[in-house]
């Protein structure tokens, strides 16, 4: 292949009572300069469910957004990994 991307993710909650986080990605391809955004996320259902909120991106990935509100730039993760269907039946079951 003639092209490549590396890229590395973190996050951290905040030491307070609120349950909130920042988060970082920093990326990089033969095609563009280094790539970033942060911003914060909120854990709605720690380790199941987040919901991540940028606010700082690099100059490469604004002049690329095609974007009307905010709000299409929010994004969450869901992780059915650690979902066991078996629980979630026997959680439903009368």
């Amino acid at each position: 292949s003639n092209s490549w991307t590396i890229s590395m993710n973190m996050k951290t909650a905040l030491p307070i009572r609120i349950p909130i986080g920042v988060f970082a990605d920093v990326g990089a391809n033969n095609y563009y300069k280094t790539l970033y955004n942060a911003g914060i996320y909120v854990p709605i259902v720690k380790d199941y469910f987040e919901i991540y909120v940028p606010l700082l991106f690099s100059e490469e990935i604004k002049n690329n957004l095609n974007f009307n509100s905010p709000l299409e730039l929010w994004r969450f993760t869901l992780n059915l990994n650690k979902a066991n269907p078996f629980k979630l039946i026997k959680a439903f079951e009368f």
